[in-house]
């Protein structure tokens, strides 16, 4: 900063413009391959929570659990690809443990689970994933 006493105007020097406006460019260019990972990771964790949580008896359920090829750039869809999916999922599974059952017992939300779960679980990985980005390129 520089003040001149003759006029009484006071100046700014500016220094990195540059440097930061082709950090930004670079940024705006790996947006988007950084906010693919992000999704696929997260579509990932979704997977591997409803495979830990779901019921299994033929393991058919379970097996089916995947990230779906039809995923866009922008979405990432995480199906359970049998007849009994949703049933499984919404059924209450308040069967209790006896002398006499044979478990598993607890509810059989596996799929509701693991949305919750990513909600509020993956958030500071998000955040871990985009501060990366910025930090790559000194805008961080």
């Amino acid at each position: 900063m520089s003040f001149n006493t003759a006029t009484g105007s006071i100046g700014f020097k500016v220094t990195g413009l540059l440097e930061s406006i082709k950090g930004l460019d670079a940024v705006m260019r790996e947006w988007p391959i950084v906010e693919k990972a992000t999704l696929n990771e997260a579509g990932r964790f979704i997977v591997n929570e409803a495979k830990r949580n779901v019921h299994v008896v033929s393991g058919d359920l379970k097996k089916s659990i995947s990230i779906d090829p039809i995923s866009s750039p922008k979405v990432v869809v995480v199906s359970a690809k049998t007849r009994y999916a949703k049933i499984e999922n919404d059924r209450r599974g308040d069967k209790r443990q006896t002398a006499k059952t044979v478990g598993p017992y607890g509810p059989h939300d596996y799929f509701t689970r693991a949305v919750q779960a990513v909600q509020r679980d993956f958030a500071s990985r998000i955040k871990v994933n985009f501060d990366k980005l910025l930090q790559r390129h000194r805008l961080g």
